[in-house]
């Protein structure tokens, strides 16, 4: 049977869309939020009923639980992953397709850094798709962050003593700021949901990031003193050389790393705890 001139039309209005992965793997790895966090994404494709994400994960970049209305396939196009459900977890490598059906809750943690291209497709119909609930750094603590980044390049390109110093103070923070960007500080930014609304069924994957939290809490406190005492380091060189404001950066610095100890990390910790008890007193 011939097609239609319906048809026809609709053929001329809507001709194949190509996408060139490789091209768009490569913007999406200078995205500000890759170079920061150690994972981005970006939307290739959206329509009322189905959307093309590309992923790029670090080594221990995790997805929160969540779920969509629509069924879900994933394909890795490299690295390896491990995606959770209710029901089991699954490693998943290279070349290889998960297929979800809709309404599944589920969990990716990135094994190796990875590259992963989501799509996500409702039958027509269907109400458009609900998102779920995205954890983000609250805007002040990730300005506060990128503020510091600057300030230690800064110190660093002073050269002599100071820039040996500062050198030393990077190459033990920006593994911790990574850490810290991954799951100690996205939770945060739930807190003035919680205090307009209290607890959403849409919040069910939080848990899953601060529980990553208190396991390597102890490993981030360590890292904490590590830098606390390279920074040490940086106030006598700039003192030794007179350079008072990278002395006055490196004090900076200990009071952020003393403040996240005090007040950050144990409000996240308290965020993930008060959220699951919610969740498992509803019906």
């Amino acid at each position: 049977m011939g097609k239609t001139a319906k048809q026809k039309e609709q053929e001329l209005a809507h001709p194949p869309l190509v996408i060139d992965l490789k091209e768009a793997t490569r913007r999406l790895r200078k995205k500000e939020e890759w170079q920061s966090a150690g994972r981005a994404a970006t939307t290739l494709m959206k329509t009322p009923y189905r959307r093309a994400t590309l992923m790029a994960l670090r080594k221990g970049a995790i997805l929160t639980r969540h779920r969509t209305r629509g069924a879900v396939l994933l394909q890795v196009l490299s690295g390896r992953i491990r995606l959770g459900t209710d029901a089991s977890q699954v490693e998943v490598g290279e070349g290889s397709l998960v297929s979800l059906h809709p309404r599944v809750s589920h969990d990716v943690e990135a094994i190796e850094e990875s590259e992963l291209l989501l799509l996500v497709v409702k039958e027509a119909g269907e109400a458009p798709q609900v998102e779920a609930i995205q954890l983000e750094i609250p805007q002040p603590l990730k300005q506060e962050h990128d503020e510091l980044h600057v300030g230690l390049a800064e110190a660093i390109n002073a050269g002599g003593a100071v820039g040996a110093a500062a050198k030393a103070v990077a190459e033990l923070m920006h593994p911790h700021f990574v850490k810290e960007e991954m799951f100690a500080l996205p939770p945060l930014g739930l807190l003035p949901l919680l205090a307009e609304h209290g607890v959403q069924p849409e919040m069910r994957g939080v848990p899953a990031m601060t529980d990553r939290l208190e396991r390597e809490l102890p490993e981030m406190l360590e890292e904490h003193r590590a830098i606390v005492s390279a920074l040490a380091g940086l106030v006598e060189a700039a003192t030794n050389e007179k350079k008072p404001e990278y002395a006055r950066f490196a004090e900076k610095l200990m009071l952020h790393a003393h403040a996240e100890e005090a007040v950050s990390y144990p409000t996240a910790r308290l965020i993930g705890r008060y959220v699951r008890e919610h969740l498992e007193a509803q019906p």
